[in-house]
């Protein structure tokens, strides 16, 4: 299940370096047709903007020029018809220095965290850097906070 998460968003980050990354190729993402793989928004990020920061609630310093995306990847009835699927977000600077930054979700995972890279190594965030970074909720939603047991229910989603 990993290994198709990381192949579908590396895929997906090399198939967008292809594009010449104009705000058209950005928001034409929405058309792009992929088994398993539903864009759900697509949209270009003017450079200065800054976003909150989720433990802190200060901002971010200024951020670059991206083309933001936001997806759901293997949505499937589970267990009781419970609906599962991975919901991502992932960040394309302009300017991408040709890395990839995985940004992991902490803890128990189950929500997406802004694609910023903020958690890397150093205090500048990935997308700063000029990666293009990735957030994931695992596959699960989390129903409150703290450690989430109930995705277990459903051992692929588990997986």
């Amino acid at each position: 299940m990993r290994s198709e998460i990381f192949s579908a968003i590396f895929c997906f980050t090399v198939a967008f370096a292809a594009f010449a990354q104009p705000k058209d190729s950005c928001t034409s993402l929405t058309e792009l047709k992929i088994s398993g793989l539903e864009i759900t928004k697509a949209a270009h990020v003017e450079a200065g903007t800054t976003e909150p920061i989720p433990w802190n609630k200060t901002r971010t310093a200024p951020l670059p020029a991206y083309c933001r995306v936001e997806g759901v990847l293997n949505r499937r009835s589970g267990v009781d018809g419970e609906e599962f699927a991975i919901t991502f977000a992932l960040a394309m600077p302009d300017k991408w220095n040709g890395d990839f930054l995985m940004q992991g979700g902490g803890g128990s995972n189950g929500i997406v965290l802004a694609p910023l890279g903020l958690n890397a190594a150093g205090d500048t965030p990935g997308l700063i850097r000029g990666f293009a970074v990735a957030s994931t909720d695992t596959g699960h939603k989390s129903h409150h906070a703290g450690f989430d047991f109930a995705f277990r229910k459903d051992q692929q989603a588990y997986l």
